[in-house]
């Protein structure tokens, strides 16, 4: 008696293991490798072949749950290099702090802030407008950076000053030109 319950225990405990679910790290995963699909191998088998090269960041992998094949870079857990991603602490702690100081803003923007106040005294307005150009080009270049309020500001400062100069020197000019034909009497003058 005491010989077959060893052996009813024994099957109990290797049916149920049998009929456990399967472990998440146990051959879940498939993989492409010239254009066809190998796999299943475990997640930890997964990572070995990255580390050996053999998954490359663009190998399409997929394992049941995902809607399609996703690029192997993609999938958290394999080592590969992925820049750093910016939170909200490296970027300063709230919207105020980033208005007030320079936390993740364009160098270009940043001056071009500045031209664009200076620009009053008419020699930085074309500084102001360059530089706000410059600043807009890199914040679309990196969409990380910020400072687009103070590029704007900088090119439409600008380019009022310059508008106003422009006008200025226009009827500057005119008036010269009139008290010119006043006294001289036009182009006919003896």
């Amino acid at each position: 008696m005491e010989y077959i319950s060893c052996w009813v225990l024994l099957s109990l405990f290797l049916l149920g293991s049998s009929m456990a679910s399967p472990s998440p790290h146990h051959g879940v995963w498939l993989y492409e490798k010239e254009g066809k699909q190998v796999g299943p191998v475990s997640e930890s088998y997964l990572i070995q072949l990255v580390e050996l090269g053999e998954i490359l960041p663009n190998t399409m992998v997929w394992k049941k749950g995902l809607e399609d094949w996703v690029p192997a870079n993609r999938v958290r857990f394999l080592p590969f290099e992925r820049p750093p991603r910016r939170t909200e602490e490296a970027m300063g702690t709230n919207a105020f702090e980033r208005m007030c100081l320079p936390v993740g803003r364009s160098g270009w923007a940043i001056a071009a802030g500045y031209l664009g106040l200076l620009s009053i005294l008419f020699l930085p307005a074309p500084f102001a407008i360059w530089t706000g150009i410059m600043a807009i080009r890199e914040i679309k270049q990196d969409p990380t950076k910020h400072g687009m309020g103070r590029a704007i500001f900088g090119i439409v400062m600008g380019s009022l000053i310059l508008i106003l100069l422009l006008i200025g020197i226009t009827v500057g000019v005119g008036r010269r030109a009139g008290s010119w034909f006043a006294v001289y009497g036009g182009y006919g003058h003896n």
